[in-house]
């Protein structure tokens, strides 16, 4: 069984609700998961949706993030290097707000896309126990600060990207995989939301494709499933 509150610390740097859904256990938990969405794709939609159904019924605690940033003018208008200060800070509150709930033995952290900023970020900085375990949905391959992060921390990961995203570079996907002694769910012709343009069934093999792997890659970091709950 599961409460849904809502953390009246979270807010952003200029004391602005920052959006969430938490989602607290009855009874004891001793892991956390994190999940940030990416720009344009919601955390309610599929990929974040049934990874967070899976964490919860393994009985993690869960915040999810119900960021938009691309309906926000403001972080339109900020530069490259204003909009990445934004997106560490929200992380590192958001971070710091659930850790601060329970006693907490281990965390899992879920980004998409610009949100595997967010988790590259948390890595780095070290604000949850080292190394937390990731799950890089359709990461930012290209950018060197989630390579670093990476490749310095190897934090216990599972990527999953399509070979049509414009993202997708093979080479740094086998660096990144290896340094974490990680799993890769590579979906060939999956795009950026690892959908298959113009097939409806192809994009649901790929969805299940994708939920396989996050399933077998959660029982072997140890989180075993637990009751479903009601939330």
């Amino acid at each position: 069984m599961y409460e849904r509150r809502s953390l009246e610390q979270l807010t952003t740097a200029d004391g602005r609700p920052l959006p969430h859904t938490f989602h607290r256990r009855d009874g004891e938990a001793d892991a956390l998961a994190l999940l940030f969405p990416g720009f344009g794709y919601r955390a309610t939609m599929p990929l974040l949706h049934y990874t967070e159904r899976s964490l919860l019924w393994r009985g993690l605690d869960v915040l999810r993030l119900d960021l938009a940033y691309d309906t926000d003018p403001a972080f339109e208008a900020a530069a490259p290097s204003a909009r990445r200060a934004w997106l560490r800070r929200d992380a590192e509150r958001a971070a710091r707000a659930a850790i601060s709930q329970r006693a907490y033995r281990r965390h899992v952290l879920v980004g998409k896309s610009l949100g595997t900023l967010a988790l590259a970020d948390l890595v780095e900085e070290t604000f949850v126990d080292d190394p937390p375990t990731c799950i890089w949905l359709t990461p930012l391959l290209g950018n060197e600060g989630l390579r670093r992060a990476v490749l310095q921390r190897r934090p216990p990961s599972l990527f999953a990207i399509g070979t049509a995203d414009a993202l997708y570079d093979e080479a740094v996907l086998q660096e990144l995989t290896s340094a974490t002694d990680g799993r890769a769910v590579v979906l060939e012709g999956a795009d950026h939301s690892l959908e298959i343009a113009g097939d409806v069934r192809a994009s649901l093999d790929a969805l299940r494709t994708y939920g396989g792997g996050l399933e077998a890659f959660l029982d072997a970091r140890g989180f075993a499933a637990a009751e479903r709950p009601t939330s």
